[in-house]
């Protein structure tokens, strides 16, 4: 008998055992499994709107918004952080000089944008000699630039290979030009002049060859102090060059009020 329940004992140790056990598994299988965290993806990047225009194919930045602190004059800005831009497609009379209509040109570029955020569209150049930014400059959905040709106060101009708007700012200077608006009508034989000064021929080439009266050979860049006024007459001998070293070899030296 004694022999007997101890064995009993031996057999009850195991069994208790094995039911503890089954019911620890039992009771984790009971709790809730946890919550599967969320795949993780990148942030988005962030896009500006964009305006279409032939630049945005090749990676130029888009239109974006900036505050203007000041007018320089009728065709250059100055932001609220420090830079400058000149419009593109335009020149206007310069004031410095003081060219037929400067002032009024001035003005009106002053009633467009002084104090007010425009949106800059850049072409294929981002800045001029100067570091000023070269620019298409927007008033909601109206360009600036093409508004000031338009209405008379400064002349089409083109300088490739930024010629994007090229064929609607003539046609705004031809039908400002027509109507006898602004310098149009009110210096017109200085506009004329002015205008042929500021195209460029066909080409494409923008440095202009002139010969002084004492028989100097010379040549201006654009935003050289005299290009503006200066005309390339080829019949007398006036050239036109695509590069500097172009003007060089043909016997012409750089104008002493470029940079």
């Amino acid at each position: 008998m004694a022999i007997s329940g101890v064995l009993r004992g031996r057999w009850l140790v195991p069994f208790f055992a094995g039911v503890l056990l089954g019911a620890a598994f039992v009771s984790r299988l009971d709790r809730p499994m946890p919550a599967a965290l969320p795949a993780t993806s990148p942030a988005p990047t962030p896009t500006a709107a964009v305006l279409g225009s032939a630049t945005d194919e090749d990676g130029v930045a888009p239109i974006i918004p900036a505050r203007v602190a000041r007018v320089i004059d009728g065709d250059t800005i100055e932001l609220e952080d420090g830079r400058r831009v000149r419009y593109l497609g335009i020149d206007a009379p310069e004031t410095s000089r003081k060219d037929c209509f400067a002032n009024e040109s001035k003005t009106a570029n002053e009633r467009l944008v002084l104090g007010k955020t425009v949106r800059l569209e850049r072409d294929r150049t981002d800045t001029d000699r100067f570091g000023r930014l070269l620019r298409y400059v927007y008033i909601n959905d109206t360009m600036v630039n093409e508004t000031l040709v338009a209405d008379g106060f400064a002349f089409a101009s083109r300088y490739p290979p930024d010629v994007l708007y090229a064929p609607a700012l003539d046609d705004a200077m031809a039908q400002a030009k027509a109507a006898k608006r602004g310098l149009w009508g009110a210096c017109a034989a200085a506009a004329d002049t002015a205008a042929v000064a500021a195209t460029p021929p066909p080409g494409g080439c923008s440095i202009k060859g002139n010969i002084n009266t004492k028989g100097e050979k010379i040549y201006h860049l654009p935003g050289c102090g005299s290009y503006g006024r200066t005309v390339v007459e080829e019949a007398n001998g006036e050239q036109w060059f695509c590069t500097e070293n172009d003007a060089a070899a043909a016997g012409f030296r750089k104008a002493g009020n470029c940079p």
